[in-house]
């Protein structure tokens, strides 16, 4: 699965691959030969993705 990121235009930004990317399945799911165990959740690849490259220009403490 890709998630695919565009422009407000339509056009492609960036994208995130399951296997590439997420490389920290549930348990559930099996245990292919690429997991990395203890590595960034797939919530925190996800996000930090989006901080890298739609970073926020205002600070939400404000």
């Amino acid at each position: 699965m890709d998630l695919m990121f565009v422009t407000p235009e339509g056009e492609f930004h960036s994208k995130l691959n399951a296997f590439k990317d997420f490389r920290r399945p549930h348990h559930d799911v099996g245990q292919p030969s690429y997991v990395e165990w203890g590595g960034p959740t797939h919530e925190e690849v996800f996000l930090m993705h989006v901080n890298k490259h739609f970073p926020s220009n205002t600070d939400p403490h404000q």
